[in-house]
This record gives C-alpha cells, sequence and structure tokens, in this order.
C-alpha cells in the first residue's frame, strides 16, 4: 500500500515538470503578432536586413512633386498696350514711359512713345522674359496725367497699377491668350485760358493766354488796353512798364523781377516773350492796380473776369469831363471852361479821357456871353474883316466857333488878348493853338462848355 503511494506521488510530478518545460504549439496568427512585437522591442541584425522579394516595396515618404510641363502655346515674352489719347484744344508734346516689374519689385523691362496733340492712340511694347500667361506685373509711368485701366484711374507714381496676362481654353479646346491690352490715358495739356473786362466782354486777345505750370499768363499790352493802362517798352531797362498817371508797373523782360510803384517784387513766374509778345502773369496786374480777379476753372479751360482797376478809376476820375460822363463821335473831346478861360483837348473815350493839350483862351464879352452845352464840330472857315481876320474857324453852333485871335492880312496879331471876356460869343485862341486844332481835331468831335 505504501509503494503504490510512492509511485502515484512520482507520476504525478513528473507530469507536472513536462507541464513547466513543454513549449505549447501556438497558433499561427498567435506567432504572427509575437514576433512582431519581439521585431519591435529588440530588432535583430538579421531583421533589419533588405528583404529579397519582388514586389516593390510601399515607400515610407513622398517624393517632391515634379512640375507639370509648361504649355508652350501659353509662354510668351512680350506684353503690348495700346493707350488711346484724351483729346485737348491745347495738349503738349510730351513722352510717354513705362517700366514693368515683378512680384520682387525687379524691372523687366522699359517702354516709351511720344506725344502731341495730333495722336489719338500710342503703343507699348515690352519685351520680357519668357513667362507662362497668369502672370501679373506692376506699371510705373510717367508723361501723362493719368491712365485708366479696367474701369479705374491711375496716377504717376501709384503703386497699385498691375497688368495681369491671361488664357482660357473654350469646350472646343480654342485658346485664348491675354497679353495685349487697351488702356485711356489723359496727355499732358494746357487748359485754354479767356479773359473777361467787369462788364462780362470777352477779351479778344491775339495771341492767347497760356498757362505756366498753374499760373495764368497774359500779353501785357492788350490787356493793359482793355483795363485803361497804358504800355511802353523801355530799351534802357530792357523792361515793359504799365501805368496809368504817375503809377508805374515795370516788367524785366526775362526775369521775375517786378518794381510796383517804386518797389521791387518777384512774381512766381518769369516776363515772359514769345513772338515779341510779352507774357505777364494775370495776377500782377490786378494786384497792382487794385482790380478784383474771378476765376473759374473746370477740366479743359480757365475763365479770368477783371474788375475795373481802382488805380485807373482814380486817375481817370481826376478829369471833369470823365466824372461829367462826356461823349464823343471820335476819340477826341474839347473841354471850355469860361470860368478859367482854358481850352482843353482830350483824347480816349467816354469815362477814359486823357488830356493831351491846354491852351488860354477868350471869351464873349458880357453883353455877348459865349453859349454853354454840348455841342459838335460841323465846319472849317477863314472870316475876314475890314483890317484884320479871324482863322481858321471852327465853327459849332450857328455862329459861334473856335477861332484865332484877330490877325492882320499880314499875319501879325491886329488883337492878341486872351483871358478876357472881349468877343462878340466866339471862343478866341492864339495862331499856334488855333492851328493845332484845325490840323487834328475831326469833324464831329463834341465841343463841351461850361461856364
Amino acid at each position: 500500500m505504501k509503494k503504490r503511494f510512492v509511485l502515484i506521488v512520482s507520476a504525478l510530478m513528473l507530469f507536472a515538470a513536462a507541464s513547466v518545460y513543454a513549449e505549447p504549439t501556438p497558433k499561427p496568427e498567435e506567432k504572427y503578432v509575437e514576433q512582431k512585437e519581439m521585431a519591435d522591442e529588440t530588432p535583430s541584425p538579421e531583421a533589419t536586413a533588405v528583404p529579397q522579394v519582388t514586389s516593390t516595396p510601399e515607400p515610407t515618404q513622398q517624393p517632391t512633386p515634379q512640375e507639370e510641363p509648361q504649355d508652350p502655346e501659353i509662354q510668351v515674352n512680350s506684353l503690348d498696350l495700346t493707350l488711346y489719347l484724351k483729346k485737348h484744344a491745347l495738349t503738349l508734346k510730351s513722352k510717354l514711359e513705362m517700366s514693368l516689374y515683378d512680384e520682387n519689385g525687379t524691372k523687366l523691362s522699359d517702354a516709351e512713345a511720344e506725344i502731341s496733340g495730333a495722336q489719338e492712340t500710342v503703343k507699348l511694347h515690352f519685351e520680357l522674359p519668357s513667362y507662362q500667361l497668369g502672370k501679373k506685373f506692376r506699371a510705373e509711368f510717367s508723361g501723362v496725367r493719368s491712365i485708366t485701366f479696367l474701369g479705374k484711374e491711375y496716377k504717376p507714381g501709384a503703386q497699385d497699377f498691375y497688368i495681369e496676362t491671361f488664357y482660357w481654353r473654350d469646350e472646343n479646346g480654342v485658346l485664348t491668350r491675354g497679353f495685349e491690352f487697351e488702356m485711356n490715358a489723359d496727355p499732358l495739356y494746357n487748359k485754354e485760358v479767356y479773359l473777361f473786362t467787369s462788364n462780362g466782354n470777352q477779351m479778344y486777345l491775339s495771341p492767347g493766354s497760356y498757362l505756366a505750370g498753374d499760373t495764368a499768363m497774359v500779353p501785357v499790352k492788350q490787356v493793359a488796353a482793355h483795363l485803361g493802362l497804358n504800355v511802353r517798352y523801355v530799351k534802357e531797362y530792357n523792361a515793359v512798364d504799365v501805368y496809368i498817371g504817375d503809377k508805374i508797373l515795370s516788367y524785366k523782360l526775362g526775369s521775375t523781377l517786378t518794381n510796383v510803384f517804386g518797389k521791387d517784387k518777384h512774381e512766381n513766374v518769369a516776363t515772359n516773350v514769345i513772338n515779341g509778345t510779352a507774357f505777364v502773369t494775370a495776377r500782377s496786374i490786378a494786384d497792382a492796380f487794385g482790380s478784383t480777379i474771378k476765376v473759374w476753372e473746370n477740366d479743359e479751360r480757365i475763365d479770368i473776369m477783371y474788375g475795373t482797376p481802382t488805380a485807373v478809376n482814380d486817375y481817370y476820375n481826376q478829369y471833369h469831363v470823365n466824372r461829367a460822363g462826356i461823349a464823343s463821335n471820335t476819340k477826341y473831346l474839347i473841354w471850355v471852361s469860361k470860368s478859367e478861360y482854358k481850352v482843353r483837348v482830350y483824347q480816349g473815350s467816354k469815362g477814359r479821357w486823357v488830356p493831351i493839350r491846354t491852351a488860354p483862351c477868350a471869351i464873349g464879352a458880357p453883353s455877348t456871353p459865349t453859349v454853354t452845352g454840348q455841342f459838335t464840330y460841323f465846319s472849317k472857315e477863314r472870316w475876314d474883316y475890314s483890317g484884320y481876320y479871324v482863322g481858321p474857324v471852327m465853327r459849332f453852333y450857328n455862329g459861334y466857333a473856335l477861332h484865332s485871335t484877330l490877325l492882320n492880312y499880314d499875319g501879325t496879331e491886329y488883337d492878341g488878348r486872351v483871358g478876357v471876356m472881349i468877343s462878340h460869343g466866339c471862343v478866341r485862341l492864339h495862331p499856334a493853338d488855333i492851328n493845332w486844332l484845325a490840323a487834328n481835331i475831326p469833324y464831329g468831335t463834341k465841343i463841351y462848355i461850361t461856364e
């Protein structure tokens, strides 16, 4: 019994040992997993070797993508622009210059074209490094006021002016390429300048006024005449004087220097001489002689209206005939002031009479006074009397006339008195004065006589 128990115990111990040391048979999938895990934990040299297989292993990294082949049909090496020029009356000659830049700011190409008033379009051609359509270029330009492209206006110096090329194919595969463009350009030009007097009448000037930058330049002699001013050239100083009475505005030709009533001053633009005509700044005349000046401006023209200069009014209004508003049918007027025993001769027009000659006279005796009023010179005669004559005789009303003092037939004075009330109503003058009047004063001249 004891021996049997020992054998059973020995058998159980052998079975337990066999259970510990025997390697169990794994399932196939468990073996793959275990090997993979072991390979991950401790790779052996054999595990790192390149396996000998016939199929290409899947790459662990994506290769650098290759650029698609460029389509030669959309490769170009130029760019062309057609610019339609806005029309102006005074388009200036200029040179349109444009440069194209890439996205890095590198200049790629330049082009230029001459502009004159006769052109309607200009063309710019740019030779460029070969590029694929769809590329855009930044453009810089000068020589015009502006360029309008795709509805937007650009001024010289603009940094956002881009020209983008393009292409597309329609459903039939027909290719459209875009590297030729049309634009509108506003060329450099001078606005036309028109001058007007205070009553709204236009000054018709030849040559006309023009702009020097933003400054209107006017032909000084013509404008001065419209404003009642006088002009003379002073060779000694190479200057043009505009004056009224003793007020003188002097322009140094070819210089900005002016002298206003004795004080030197510089204008912002020099006095310019073009084909013998001196041009001065429009405002300088107005400022010197007290004229108002009004300016209206639009895109094409500038209208300038001068008021009557106060210096001109002050000058002319010192004369009675201007303050009285006396007119004449000729450019001459004769005023006889009985109280002063003076005959004054004026030249000009109503409100702008300027005295050119003054002479003493005799008038009618108290019993036969000289008439007063406004009359018209209509006849030139000679009156002979016993022992003397008067002549020339300038009749202005019935038997009333301007004539010489009494003269002997040998030409000597019979009665040469003036400055007295002595005649039968006529106005007597010394022979030199009446002879001058008869030689220079035309029929139709106003004879104005006051007490």
